[in-house]
């Protein structure tokens, strides 16, 4: 059984002068981006996954371009409300990362934690985020990353019963390509390339107890 250790970026690139403060630490230089993509490769090699979230207009400006010259994957978690929004991507962009050979997934409509969203809100964020993106792709959307890594049990369950195969976390460490629900190691702008090696070893070292929990429920349930 194959594992993976994926990482997980936002904005690349210098953030956009309306940037909320919450979000600059998870902003990094388009440079810095570059070499860390050099040090995870060389750090994990085959067992390196990537992910975007927030769709950012620098995930076709700088990731693609980016991963295209290194021959990597990577999976790009679109908000389907915010799309044309000034500082993401549009319908087009979407569709050209796509056309890249790139997979799209949905983070939901507006950027909502999902944990106790009352009906009509839960079926915006898990079920017409989907359905939008999957009339703009002409293709089945088959994965979902909860925003703000907020999740339980009855998150999870409406996810797998509206479709989705694959939910992505925020949850620390490693996970098998076997897994439906798999951890996500989001790396943040304090964190220089050199320093990788040790950043990885805390991070599948850390203790995911509840998650764990939630991932052995879930398999119970297929």
């Amino acid at each position: 059984m194959g594992r993976r250790f994926y990482v997980n970026f936002h904005g690349l690139g210098s953030p956009d002068s309306d940037a909320e403060s919450s979000e600059l630490p998870y902003w990094i230089g388009r440079d810095e981006f570059e070499e860390v993509l050099d040090g995870l490769e060389k750090a994990l090699g085959p067992r390196l996954g990537v992910t975007f979230d927030d769709g950012f207009r620098s995930d076709l400006e700088i990731a693609v371009p980016a991963l295209q010259e290194r021959g990597l994957d990577a999976t790009f978690f679109v908000l389907a409300g915010l799309l044309g929004d000034a500082r993401r991507l549009d319908r087009g962009a979407v569709r050209e990362i796509r056309d890249a050979g790139f997979t799209i997934g949905s983070h939901g409509w507006d950027h909502r934690k999902w944990r106790g969203l009352d009906l009509d809100v839960r079926r915006r964020e898990m079920h017409d985020s989907r359905r939008y993106l999957e009339d703009l792709l002409g293709e089945p959307v088959t994965s979902a990353a909860c925003p703000f890594g907020s999740y339980d049990r009855a998150v999870l369950q409406e996810l797998r019963g509206s479709g989705y195969r694959t939910i992505y976390t925020s949850d620390p460490g490693w996970s098998a390509d076997s897994d439906s629900v798999r951890a996500r190691n989001t790396l943040t702008n304090d964190v220089p390339p050199e320093a990788l090696a040790s950043w990885i070893s805390r991070r599948s070292g850390a203790v995911q107890g509840g998650a764990h929990r939630i991932k052995r429920w879930v398999k119970a349930r297929r």
